[in-house]
């Protein structure tokens, strides 16, 4: 580690709070939006716990910044270990089984595999907490068993995830004590406001008074960004070539169309959604491709076994109007000579591939940035943004969590589709606009006008209103 690395930062005063709380009540949440320093109040409730082992479970990509954390709060005296399936990862979960001293850091794939009841563990933080939202899910259970680990932190932006009602699963992870979390329906029942539908069943609305949730927490504290400045936002509505719209309405209208002398029928509305914004992009085609299943037709493990399929994919030389709208904005920008770094956002890895060749081929030094790729990779495009590149085409899912330092050499976005998650393009819209940022942030949207894509956006605006209304308070009021 650098001398820098290790020059010990200072917790502000609401940071400071926070951690009096963690290790006064050992049971907490902490609700923080993006670079707001949540990583800090973490490592510091551990050091100043003094427990001898920790488990820190989050998405892969932070590692090396919870790594970092602890080795510039500790001065590098921490032993910080890495749990993979490498050799050295497996010796690590066998000092952690065996209770040996030191902090531990697993991705929450490893996590929701094990039962924790039985680990020798003194202090658990969860970042990302919301990823244990879903109470029917794995990774809700794994939580569960972690119950009796003596100190728990959960840390997140958006504590429930997508819906309110996942607020449920986190916090009977926490409290399972039914005095403080009652059974689901039954808190649902007190809280949340819901209705019923012929087809749906139960669908649950909102809470009933904004907030009480939140305000009912035994302990929790929140934070707003540091940076607080508004981005210019740029709203480019594109035509769809006139094939383009034909193929659209029918799909709209019908679920079924013809590509290329192949059917495209999709029954569920879900995929059929999907299908229409694949459209909002580029003419799509379509093509039969063998995959190999490791489930049965009832989502249960079996035997793998090849299926021939229908895949729908982008040709490179695909039509369309947003990625000429997209090149022709890089174009007006770099007009004058300059190479501002720009990030781009989309839903689709297919996409992203597509509009990156495109980019290349007109000479711009333009990457992918999307998931699966290595550690190595993804490490080298994160440093090499702004200097060895200039623009990077990143799916929300791939860029939206261990990526900080992209907003110290960028300013500018181009959002070329959402995603449907609206906890990814929540994360997004946290890489540039943070603290570090020394500019105005600039967005450009690009819609494709009279589609799913505007009333999407719409939709997306209304219910993350909503979400974020039953948090009820003010940051300040929920530091102490």
């Amino acid at each position: 580690m650098s001398s820098r690395l290790l020059e010990r930062w200072t917790p502000r005063p609401d940071q400071l709070a926070a951690t009096n709380e963690i290790l006064q009540a050992k049971r907490h949440l902490c609700r923080a939006e993006v670079g707001a320093g949540k990583t800090l109040v973490g490592v510091e409730a551990v050091l100043r716990s003094r427990v001898p082992v920790t488990l820190v479970v989050g998405p892969l990509n932070t590692r090396s910044g919870w790594e970092k954390a602890f080795a510039r709060q500790s001065g590098g005296t921490v032993d910080f270990h890495f749990i993979d399936g490498s050799k050295r990862g497996t010796a690590a979960f066998h000092a952690l089984a065996r209770g040996q001293w030191g902090v531990y850091f697993m991705s929450w794939n490893r996590f929701r595999m094990y039962d924790w009841a039985a680990f020798p563990i003194d202090f658990i933080i969860y970042d990302e907490v919301h990823e244990g939202q879903n109470r029917k899910s794995a990774t809700h259970r794994a939580m569960v068993s972690a119950a009796r680990i003596e100190y728990q932190v959960g840390l997140s932006a958006t504590l429930a995830g997508n819906r309110v009602e996942g607020q449920w699963a986190i916090q009977h992870s926490f409290w399972p004590d039914k005095a403080i979390t009652p059974a689901f329906w039954t808190w649902v029942t007190k809280y949340l406001k819901t209705e019923r539908h012929k087809q749906a069943g139960k669908a649950i609305l909102g809470e009933k008074e904004p907030g009480t949730v939140w305000s009912l927490l035994p302990s929790k504290s929140a934070f707003p960004s540091p940076y607080q400045e508004e981005p210019i936002i740029f709203n480019i509505e594109v035509d769809l070539l006139p094939f383009q719209r034909k193929i659209y309405d029918r799909f709209e209208k019908e679920a079924v169309v013809w590509l290329e002398g192949h059917p495209l029928v999709e029954e569920l509305p879900a995929i059929q959604q999907l299908r229409l914004r694949q459209m909002c992009l580029a003419v799509p085609s379509i093509r039969e491709v063998w995959k190999t299943r490791t489930v049965d037709e009832f989502g249960q493990p079996c035997e793998p076994w090849d299926e021939l399929v229908e895949e729908v994919y982008f040709e490179e030389d695909a039509k369309s109007t947003k990625a000429e709208a997209v090149i022709e904005q890089v174009r007006h920008l770099y007009e004058n000579g300059g190479t501002e770094p720009i990030i781009m956002f989309t839903h689709s890895r297919k996409f992203a591939t597509m509009l990156t060749l495109r980019l290349q081929a007109k000479g711009y030094r333009a990457r992918r940035f999307v998931g699966g790729m290595s550690d190595a990779e993804r490490t080298w495009k994160r440093e090499a943004f702004g200097t060895e590149y200039d623009i990077m085409v990143a799916t929300q899912a791939a860029v939206g969590i261990g990526t900080d330092g992209i907003q110290e050499v960028c300013r500018i976005e181009f959002w070329v589709s959402l995603s449907d998650n609206r906890l990814h393009n929540k994360q997004g819209t946290g890489r540039l606009n943070r603290p570090g940022q020394k500019r105005t942030v600039l967005r450009y949207n690009f819609l494709a006008r009279d589609t799913v894509e505007v009333k999407r956006l719409a939709q997306m605006a209304a219910d993350q209103e909503q979400l974020d209304a039953s948090y009820g308070y003010e940051p300040q009021d929920t530091a102490a």
